[in-house]
C-alpha cells in the first residue's frame, strides 16, 4: 500500500457542496459509527462524476485478466481484503468501464461475470458501511466511485450508489 503526502479538506478549493457530502457519507461514521445505525445508517456507495482526471485510484484494468475465472477472484480478493483492512473505502476510477449498461449484443460473457461478481461482493456489504457487527468483525467498506459518464453505468449498479 501507497501512502501519499496528507492532504486537507482546506487544500481543496471550492467544491463545498461534495465536500459536505463526503464528510457526512464517509468522515463522520467512520469516526463515530455508534452514531450511525438505524435510520441514520450511511450509503454504502456514491458515485462522483466529472472530467477524466480529477479522480485517482483502482481502475477496471487492474481487476481485468486474460484468464477465465481470474479477473473474478481479483474482485472477491479485493472485497475481502476491504474488509479485512476495516474500515476501508474501494474507490473506482472510471467505474462506466467496469460496470457498463448490460446488454444481449456484443457483451462478452466475461464483461458480465466480472459486473455480476462485483455486484454481489458489493451487496455483501450491506450493513458493513453502518459498523455493524458481521460475525466478530467490525467491517465499515465504503464503495466509492467516479466516472465522466454517470448514464452508461447499468442500472443495478446505479441504484446502489447515492
Amino acid at each position: 500500500m501507497i501512502q501519499g503526502d496528507a492532504v486537507n479538506w482546506n487544500d481543496i478549493a471550492g467544491l463545498e457542496n461534495a465536500k459536505s457530502s463526503l464528510k457526512e457519507t464517509v468522515v463522520y461514521p467512520f469516526l463515530r459509527p455508534d452514531l450511525f445505525s438505524g435510520l441514520k445508517e450511511p450509503a454504502r456507495g456514491m458515485l462522483l462524476f466529472g472530467p477524466p482526471g480529477t479522480f485517482f485510484s483502482i481502475s477496471a484494468s487492474s481487476l481485468t485478466s486474460k484468464y477465465l475465472g481470474e479477473s473474478e477472484k481479483l474482485v472477491k480478493t479485493l472485497f475481502l481484503m476491504a474488509r479485512k483492512l476495516a474500515p476501508s473505502i474501494i474507490f473506482v476510477d472510471e467505474i462506466d468501464s467496469l460496470l457498463g449498461t448490460r446488454n444481449q449484443d456484443g457483451e462478452h460473457e466475461s464483461s458480465r461475470r466480472i459486473k455480476n461478481e462485483f455486484l454481489i461482493q458489493w451487496s455483501n456489504l450491506t450493513h458493513a458501511a453502518a459498523g455493524k457487527n458481521q460475525g466478530d468483525d467490525l467491517q465499515r467498506v465504503l464503495v466509492l466511485a467516479a466516472t465522466n459518464l454517470p448514464w452508461a453505468i447499468d442500472e443495478a449498479a446505479r441504484r446502489r450508489f447515492v
